[in-house]
């Protein structure tokens, strides 16, 4: 019996429908995040016989036994008493433990059975009676359960038969089709898809009936109407481009166009192919020949997937598409090892790419993937002609090599140190003798400015610099010169445990120092000292001592040049210089100190050179170095008073913020961490640099998290979160490691304000700067923000006045669905799963809670009991949500996996409807409750 079947209590459905239907939204479309649209309110059947008895069925038994039979509310009777008599079925089987053999179940056979006799007598006595054609529906679900699969069939044939203007009947003519199908008959199938296409309205059954109706024409070798359905249910679904595609619908496009694609290769009339695409102006060509390639490639048909491309390129002009099937062509020749053929295509690439060039001022999907494929087969072209020269020495092989690399760089160039084309290019001159033009090459391979990129390439340079520099007759060329200095020194200091790094340095050194320029060389050569031999460490101190401290007597020298300050006649500038030299003295014993090991001598050597000579130029450096050795050595105690040294007498010097960020450590290393921590905490405040000061401030903060120094702690992080916005994942850690704290001191109110902050904040963050870490972040603080909604949501009893509660129980019921929602958005799958559960159980708690409500106190017994059924009828649209969640969240299992939220919901289903979810799944015969739904359920939308 349908709901607009049953009269209707008049007195309270004003009141319910105002107090009620302002909770029940429709299903969502695309994502959780669309929860809470109204829908129109369902009329609800009320039999006031029934409901005055304790047992329904036996009040129906009872009126259907004494109403006369040309009662038309018999009738309706007769069909509530079979909704009765299917629900007692499931909940009968809901308790039995027998997977698939339910169904031989003596006592649920005995309801099955009645039903079918219900349904019969309701056929039999009212022929003519509305509704009929959802009883033979009906009966034939139930004849399909007793497994008597003729009858159930016969019943749908009765149905198309008899009543072709029946909601059900492009239903019932698809389920024959299905039958037909199964049974290879897909000529019967194909016209019984054809009947259900003409004669529905619904675009989701439509879609299917068409889809199958190609498949029909497919396996009877109609390929070109079976094109045309593949290609008609593709124009319906209206996809949009791929990598926008949600993964629901990734499945359905994958699958349409998989069929269109076997058609495609199943056919051999490429001109018939053609013209089912051009008549249907179908929009989709490219992806089509993308999709049959595809399947040439999983079965190594490369030829033939190559040659599907050469028939989408018959007929087309300069466009995006056609350029991305010359790199396709390419890639399928590459991938069947196809050498040659794959570096003759890219010759057929290069000369399309530089034809369409206009083309690459405008935007378009295939673009970006496109260029990036063009790249990287004029690399492997340049690399497979480079390797021709390798094996014959040819000069043609050469040009051709040659040519390649110029084509990439002439259109690639910013990707060119990524894809290792400097260097190779670089490789190939050096080979062929061209050392300048090589040079130039590895050079762009090797550096951006002192930094450099690829060590390799780098040595490569350095190598043929030290070559064109070499003193000889000729004049060298300064800026060869000043290059082959600064790349030598940069190459050497990031990279000093080099094999070869000791003799760049060193050799950078001995030819700074043949042309005068010390400052160079000294650099040199201290780069060199480290890792030298004996050797070249006297080298190296032969050039930093200068002529007269070439002995490498740093004691004598120190003596020298103490004497020399003791003369009387002394002029300013011959003092300072000469206080200089003391200093360079002392600093070389302590280097020598430091190298010999001695590591007290060269300490305190280092801070000799302050307490002689402050003024000396090498004064400052000396005392860093003896604090960066102590640190070095881990002598945390001696670095202590070395850098409060270095605070008083050099509060300019360029070193002092190293000074100060040794001392944090030197303080966090000899178990100072109050110290440490305060120490960053001024860093933050000093230091140049913005990345310097955060990194400072959240070090600071870990020390107090650390120390257990809570309010200290929230102080650092709160004062990160606010003023660093940038990088954003650290910005999201530190209001995230704030409701951590916040929590461990049991401050909910201040945990939700940086919970809110986070959506608040990742909302409004572009998808760039974002990360998986900031993702689950975010989706964590949502899901704990719903959690307190949902709290309070469970909270809230309805109460008389009714309307005042139900208005803030669905206050707090929205919230928490709209955060579980934002929690879902993440696409983590336990938290998906969790809030898609949450969310069922809300409406499955809302359902509950309308059942339980208050009653009115000034209803009669007669209106209590028709209050009761409207509010019946009310809550079950919200377990109807709550088994759609439900239903959602187990369907994620396929994806996911199995889980806990994924139990629960299954255990709910198994109370809520026990038909199908207390037993094992089976094959079933009607369409998934995804398409339909069941019969008994579709009975009260």
């Amino acid at each position: 019996m349908t709901t607009k079947d049953r009269p209707i209590c008049r007195l309270f459905a004003p009141l319910l429908v105002c107090l009620v239907v302002g909770c029940v939204t429709a299903p969502p479309d695309n994502s959780l995040a669309e929860l809470d649209r109204p829908v129109e309110p369902v009329k609800s059947p009320v039999n006031t016989k029934a409901s005055k008895s304790r047992d329904p069925k036996a009040a129906y038994y009872q009126y259907i036994r004494t109403a006369p039979k040309n009662d038309t509310a018999r009738n309706l009777a007769i069909a509530r008493l079979a909704d009765l008599e299917m629900a007692a079925g499931y909940e009968l089987i809901a308790g039995l433990e027998m997977g698939e053999g339910y169904q031989e179940d003596a006592a649920y056979r005995e309801t099955i059975t009645r039903t079918i006799a219900l349904l019969e007598t309701a056929l039999r006595e009212f022929p003519e009676s509305e509704g009929n054609d959802r009883r033979l529906y009906q009966l034939a679900k139930n004849y399909n359960e007793l497994g008597e699969h003729e009858q159930s069939l016969s019943r749908l044939r009765e149905l198309t038969d008899n009543h072709p203007e029946s909601p059900l009947y492009a239903e019932a003519r698809f389920r024959l089709a299905e039958r037909a199908f199964s049974q290879g008959d897909y000529m019967m199938a194909e016209l019984g898809y054809t009947e259900a296409l003409f004669n529905t309205d619904d675009r989701t059954f439509y879609q299917r009936a068409l889809f199958k109706r190609g498949w029909s024409r497919y396996r009877q070798s109609l390929f070109q109407p079976a094109l045309e359905d593949f290609v008609n249910v593709i124009q319906i679904q209206r996809f949009g481009p791929a990598d926008t595609l949600s993964a629901e619908d990734r499945v359905i496009y994958e699958e349409y166009f998989r069929s269109l694609a076997l058609t495609m290769s199943a056919s051999s009339n490429q001109s018939m192919v053609r013209d089912v695409f051009n008549n249907a102006n179908f929009a989709h060509v490219f992806e089509a020949y993308e999709a049959t390639s595809r399947i040439y490639l999983q079965q190594e048909r490369y030829s033939d997937a190559v040659a599907q491309w050469q028939q989408f390129l018959l007929h087309r002009g300069a466009d995006w598409e056609s350029l991305s099937a010359h790199t396709h062509i390419v890639s399928l020749w590459r991938a069947g090892n196809f050498a040659q053929r794959a570096y003759d295509a890219t010759g057929d690439l290069y000369a399309q790419f530089t034809d369409k060039k206009p083309l690459h001022s405008s935007e378009h999907p295939l673009k970006e993937p496109t260029e990036k494929a063009t790249r990287q087969h004029l690399a492997m072209a340049a690399r497979y002609a480079h390797g021709a020269y390798q094996g014959s020495g040819e000069p043609d092989d050469l040009r051709q090599a040659q040519g390649w690399y110029n084509r990439y760089l002439e259109h690639f160039s910013d990707h060119a140190q990524q894809d290792g084309i400097y260097l190779a290019y670089g490789d190939l001159l050096a080979e062929a003798g061209l050392t300048a033009q090589a040079f130039i090459q590895y050079e762009r391979a090797a550096f951006d400015g002192n930094l450099i990129l690829n060590p390799e390439a780098a040595y490569a340079a350095i190598a043929l610099l030290s070559e064109m520099t070499e003193p000889n007759d000729r004049v060298v060329d300064a800026e060869l010169l000043t290059k082959y200095l600064r790349y030598s020194q940069a190459f050497a200091q990031l990279y000093p445990e080099h094999e070869q790094a000791t003799a760049i340095a060193l050799g950078a050194s001995q030819r700074a120092f043949h042309h005068h320029d010390y400052a160079h060389a000294y650099a040199l050569a201290e780069l060199a000292l480290p890792n030298a031999s004996d050797l070249q460490r006297e080298e190296a101190q032969f050039i930093v001592i200068q002529s007269h401290l070439n002995q490498q007597d740093f004691s004598r020298a120190e003596a020298f040049a103490d004497a020399m300050l003791g003369f009387s006649s002394l002029s300013a500038d011959a003092r300072g210089k000469a206080e200089d030299l003391l200093a360079v003295a002392i600093y070389r014993q302590a280097e020598q100190a430091e190298s010999d090991q001695n590591i007290d001598a060269s300490i305190r050597h280092y801070r000799r050179i302050q307490e002689r000579v402050p003024a000396a130029e090498v004064a400052p450096a000396g005392l860093y170095n003896a604090i960066a050795l102590a640190m070095e050595h881990q002598r945390w105690e001696d670095a202590i008073p070395l850098i409060h040294r270095f605070q008083q007498h050099y509060t300019n010097h360029p070193h002092i913020a190293d000074a100060e960020r040794h001392l944090s450590r030197a303080y966090l290393e000899s178990g100072q961490t109050a110290q440490a921590a305060q120490q960053l905490e001024r860093l933050a405040s000093t230091e140049t640099s913005v990345e310097a000061q955060q990194a400072s401030l959240w070090r600071a903060a870990e020390l107090y998290e650390r120390e257990n120094s809570i309010e200290e702690a929230i102080g650092a992080y709160r004062r990160y979160a606010h003023t660093y916005a940038q990088p954003y994942p650290q910005n999201l850690e530190a209001m995230h490691k704030l409701t951590q704290l916040y929590t461990q001191t049991a401050q909910p109110e201040n945990r939700r304000f940086w919970e809110q902050r986070i959506v608040q904040t990742d909302r409004n963050r572009p998808d760039s700067q974002k990360t998986d870490r900031t993702a689950r972040i975010t989706a964590q603080a949502a899901l704990s923000l719903a959690q307190h909604h949902n709290t309070l949501f469970k909270a809230t009893a309805l109460k008389l006045p009714l309307d005042k509660s139900l208005e803030r129980k669905r206050g707090f019921m929205q919230d928490a669905i709209r955060f579980y929602a934002t929690a879902s958005s993440y696409g983590f799958g336990e938290i998906s799963s969790e809030a898609t559960h949450e969310i069922g159980y809300i409406y499955e708690s809302l359902a509950r809670s309308l059942l339980e409500s208050e009653r009115p106190t000034n209803l009669n017994p007669q209106e209590l009991v028709q209050y009761n059924i409207l509010l019946e009828d009310r809550a079950f649209p919200f377990e109807d949500r709550a088994i759609e969640f439900y239903e959602r969240n187990l369907a994620r299992s396929r994806e996911q996996g199995y889980n806990e939220w994924m139990a629960h919901s299954r255990s709910r289903l198994s109370t809520l409807f026990p038909v199908r979810y207390a037993r094992e799944p089976r094959s079933g015969f009607y369409i998934s409750s995804q398409d339909q739904g069941p019969i008994s359920s579709r009975e009260n939308d």
